[in-house]
């Protein structure tokens, strides 16, 4: 449970292990953005909810994939508008 900490600490890599739900690092947070809110309690609270194991079909990496790339042309390279880059992104998953 240790390392999951230092990462947050480091980081602010929000901690996955339900252990480490219970350190006061993580769950002490706030967030000026969000009005000073107890995001660590309220991020901790929400994934101790989750219940069951998502289902990832045998095409989830690839189709995810192919979301990040559409999700970078428009936001990060800048190379495509959203509705042309949308059509790149369902042509790809198409050809799955």
């Amino acid at each position: 449970m240790e390392a999951p900490i230092k990462a947050f600490e480091s980081k602010g890599t929000f901690p996955s292990q339900v252990e480490a739900l219970e350190s006061e690092e993580p769950t002490g947070q706030t967030n000026a953005f969000f009005n000073d809110a107890p995001t660590g309690e309220i991020l901790a609270n929400r994934a101790k909810a989750v219940e069951v194991t998502p289902f990832k079909g045998p095409k989830y990496f690839a189709i995810n994939d192919a979301m990040q790339q559409a999700l970078t042309r428009v936001d990060v390279d800048k190379t495509d508008d959203p509705a042309s880059s949308w059509e790149k992104f369902v042509t790809a998953v198409g050809a799955l």
